[in-house]
């Protein structure tokens, strides 16, 4: 299957991320039980091995994963056992895995509540370092999560950088292939028509960092693979949905690649 312009490498406005010292202490926000591995799986698992604290905060339930072929609640249990054996293959433990619990499409009506649940994990752990998604990442619940992130931390004053993670931000060409079912088809051309044939999310990451991971990546594939509804058919159905249906399978392979690029913002308050 083709793939579509590879947008995670390194361009020559980007400059290298530093390699991790181990004193830091980060704090990972994942709208839902997979985009921790699949926004910087290869970052934690650096820090983890130079000796940094991570945590990694999961906003939503992930209850609405092919929710017509199981109950609710046993998606949410499914997937909370999934997110705690993926981060366990990242170097974390279970005790610095949250789930706050939000049901999924519900966090843009609670920004002021999800973020008090933030401030209190950040008074916390303290972090020194926060990553999450892409302001403008075509998702609600990755926008809303960011939304109430940077609320929670005009709260927070020791000096610490923001690294902004895509997931969905590049569902668009020329960074995937013309998906064959029509709404989604649709879908794709009405966003790289708005975003200028990924001119606009180019333009916004023009001052990125990168890290390389060939090192790291066939354990953040490990670490993606224990999100086994996500990755794999749980009842046999073709219409029980898995990553790799998403654009025919361009959009995935964006994920597998030797580099992770953030957009990086340092904040000097004290």
């Amino acid at each position: 299957m083709a793939s579509g312009k590879l947008f995670f490498k390194p361009r020559s406005t980007y400059r290298p991320l530093d390699k991790p010292s181990g004193n830091e202490r980060i704090l990972v926000l994942a709208p839902h039980q997979d985009d921790e591995t699949l926004g910087c799986g290869g970052r934690i698992i650096q820090l983890q091995k130079a000796g940094a604290e991570v945590t990694v905060v999961y906003t939503t339930d992930g209850r609405l994963a092919n929710c017509q072929f199981m109950e609710s609640e046993e998606v949410v249990l499914t997937r909370k056992a999934e997110a705690i054996a993926a981060c366990d293959v990242l170097g974390i433990p279970e005790e610095n895995v949250v789930f706050l619990g939000f049901h999924d499409a519900s966090l843009s009506a609670q920004i002021d509540a999800v973020a008090k649940e933030l401030m209190g994990v950040i008074l916390q752990c303290q972090p020194t370092e926060i990553y999450f998604p892409y302001s403008h990442d075509f998702h609600p619940d990755h926008e809303a999560t960011t939304q109430a992130a940077m609320k929670a931390l005009e709260s927070y004053h020791p000096p610490y950088s923001t690294f902004e993670y895509l997931v969905w931000g590049i569902y668009h060409l020329p960074w995937i292939t013309l998906p064959t079912g029509r709404d989604q088809k649709k879908l794709v051309i009405k966003n790289t028509l708005k975003l200028l044939f990924g001119w606009k999310v180019k333009n916004a990451y023009k001052h990125a960092v990168y890290t390389e991971i060939s090192e790291e990546k066939s354990q953040k594939w490990e670490a993606l693979m224990k999100h086994r509804s996500q990755v794999s058919r749980l009842v046999d159905n073709d219409q029980w949905l898995v990553l790799d249906d998403v654009a025919n399978g361009s959009w995935i392979k964006q994920f597998q690649g030797d580099h992770e690029v953030y957009r990086k913002t340092d904040y000097k308050t004290t």
